[in-house]
């Protein structure tokens, strides 16, 4: 692997801590983010890299992904409702569904058995087994816990609070963010970054410094809101002005710009 190659992906790491704690806060772990992972690899290797207009074939897309030819074709078969329906779940989250609907851990009325710890079967200890073999039973239930998944019943026996594993709310800002903000800047990224590109490379700017004092911070906060604030406003008035009246949405694509302030050490927000 070249140097800039290991520079890159030193870069993509940073870039993918912030996405990681995203996810976890709202229960989407390594295996889902993988499954998504195989399908934008996919996607891209078949629609950039065909030959003569064509699609990519399954061959060409397993040696430039590093995917098997097998993997490449189960994840082409699939369509998009089967592919974020069925996608795999955290361990967390295997548990709490196996507990609410395997006939092993259910009563007589249909309802979540209290469970033993550990001990005679059924218990903890062994649904925690069943759901995802080698994560030991303790941490399993420092984790739901936490998130107030299960509570303590008494007697060294744990109940089950909750349907489904969401370890911190799930704020639609996140999704708007990964939707707009992540997607177009990374489409921007990457066409900048295209050596086919035709034409100027998009705007893309960032200003910051590590020169000002920390007791600063809010004021300056305080007034990049209020500069991105009117800029905003400006130039939303601006499209709506070259706007068409009677627009068609099937013939039209998007374009704008994105704006966020942003601090390094995930200090308190500016009041």
């Amino acid at each position: 692997m070249s140097a800039n190659q290991n520079r890159l992906l030193e870069a993509l790491f940073r870039a993918l801590v912030p996405l990681a704690r995203s996810l976890l806060r709202v229960g989407i772990g390594y295996r889902e983010f993988a499954e998504v992972s195989k399908m934008a690899f996919t996607h891209v290797a078949s629609v950039d890299y065909g030959l003569r207009g064509r699609p990519t074939n399954s061959s060409r897309i397993a040696v430039i992904t590093g995917l098997s030819r097998k993997e490449v074709g189960r994840v082409r078969s699939l369509t998009p409702h089967a592919i974020f329906s069925n996608l795999p779940v955290t361990p967390a989250a295997e548990v709490l569904h196996l507990w609410n609907t395997d006939p092993r851990y259910l009563d007589s009325s249909g309802k979540p058995m209290v469970l033993d710890i550990k001990g005679c079967e059924p218990s903890f200890a062994e649904l925690v087994s069943s759901a995802v073999g080698d994560i030991p039973p303790g941490a399993m239930r420092t984790e739901l816990m936490r998130v107030g998944a299960i509570r303590e019943a008494g007697d060294g026996k744990l109940a089950i609070e909750k349907r489904y594993f969401v370890p911190d709310r799930v704020d639609e800002k996140l999704q708007h963010g990964f939707d707009v903000a992540f997607r177009y800047l990374g489409e921007t990224l990457a066409f900048n970054s295209d050596p086919q590109r035709k034409g100027r490379p998009r705007f893309e700017r960032v200003v910051s410094s590590t020169a000002v004092s920390t007791d600063r911070f809010k004021e300056i906060e305080r007034k990049s809101r209020d500069m991105l604030k009117k800029f905003t406003e400006d130039y939303d008035d601006m499209l709506s002005q070259n706007e068409r009246v009677g627009r068609i949405p099937e013939e039209e694509s998007e374009i704008g710009v994105g704006l966020y302030f942003f601090r390094s050490d995930n200090g308190d927000e500016a009041d």
